[in-house]
């Protein structure tokens, strides 16, 4: 599915029960300024996952882009019990 034709079928905000990647949506945890970040579901197993998506405003945006792929990153080289595990980008 291209990036156009997910936001058109979920809109600016994805709904509980979206499937994104493999993972299902339950909620909103939190509304930044340059992504939302949601309490999903791994859809097979039902493991509990955090999915942060940006808004599809600052997609395109090189700057932006490139700070969240950069947190990402950081966070997949980091091992600690309280900072979630990346499991895709």
């Amino acid at each position: 599915m291209t990036d156009r034709a997910a936001q058109s079928l979920y809109g600016e905000e994805l709904s509980p029960g979206a499937l994104v990647g493999g993972y299902v949506v339950e909620d909103v945890r939190y509304r930044g300024a340059v992504a939302t970040l949601y309490f999903a579901r791994e859809a097979r197993s039902g493991a509990p996952a955090a999915l942060k998506v940006m808004r599809p405003q600052f997609a395109t945006a090189r700057g932006a882009l490139r700070r969240f792929q950069q947190e990402a990153e950081t966070l997949r080289r980091l091992r600690h019990p309280h900072i979630v595990d990346v499991l895709g980008q």
